[in-house]
């Protein structure tokens, strides 16, 4: 399959990076305010990637940016690539019952909801190709200690990573999938979902192809329309958007595309 370039760039390297806007200057990983991923389309726009750092900053402010779950790692597979890790949110993410934040990075936008942290994650922008296959390489380590949301210690349980990517109908009702359902919703079209994951100290390809839901198909129109969206979702605890998951779990991730036709 030769990959091709729509207006929407789908090679994704991590090597470009900007502070939040709370940043206070200084060089990198020394300065208070997080970082930001971007990518640079064919139109030389810059489109940001969410994460879930901008909720995490309001706790943790005085961090500098490689303490944030979410920060650019000078050790990638070429060059530099993103590191997801699993943090603890400190006293008032516990009373809030929000004690960890895993480190996560999608195609979308970050709106925290306090009423509803899950829902703070907007995942999804518009795609008018149909994509095939997700491919890219990882090492991950799990923390130590698996906790639920009310920070109790899971017996026997080891933390996991995830990384998917979906394809989703934008409708009146739906117009962009959260933490609660991007994996469940009645939208969703095809979903390439990682199978294969090991726990790896060595950069590992993974390649995941595109699989579409029983009685679901892609409508021609609607594709031409613009009435579909796209995310690809990573993070180093895959349970993570219902706070259950092992403070220390990191995930690298570089090197990554998207395939389509």
């Amino acid at each position: 399959l030769e990959f091709t370039y729509s207006n929407m760039q789908t090679k994704y390297d991590f090597e470009n990076i900007r502070y939040s806007e709370s940043a206070d200057g200084g060089t990198d990983n020394t300065t208070n305010g997080y970082h930001i991923f971007y990518d640079t389309n064919t139109d030389g726009e810059k489109n940001d990637w969410g994460s879930g750092n901008e909720g995490f900053s309001i706790l943790n402010s005085d961090k500098p940016a490689n303490q944030y779950p979410t920060f650019q790692d000078g050790n990638g597979y070429i060059g530099k690539c993103v590191n997801m890790t699993t943090r603890s949110t400190g006293h008032w993410g516990a009373v809030f019952k929000a004690p960890i934040a895993a480190g996560n990075l999608f195609l979308g936008t970050f709106n925290l909801n306090i009423s509803s942290p899950a829902k703070s994650t907007h995942f999804g922008i518009p795609f008018k190709h149909i994509p095939t296959e997700l491919v890219g390489y990882y090492k991950y380590k799990a923390g130590p200690t698996f906790t639920d949301i009310s920070n109790n210690e899971i017996q026997g349980r080891k933390d996991t990573f995830d990384i998917y990517a979906v394809l989703y109908e934008v409708t009146n009702d739906v117009q962009f999938l959260d933490g609660t359902n991007s994996l469940t919703s009645g939208n969703i079209v095809s979903i390439a979902r990682i199978k294969d994951k090991k726990e790896t100290d060595t950069w590992t390809r993974f390649a995941i192809p595109f699989v579409t839901k029983d009685g679901k198909s892609i409508d021609a129109d609607k594709l031409k329309n613009g009435n579909y969206n796209i995310s690809i979702i990573m993070s180093s605890s895959a349970d993570g958007a219902t706070f259950n998951g092992a403070v220390g779990s990191t995930l690298c991730v570089d090197e990554m595309q998207l395939f389509y036709k």
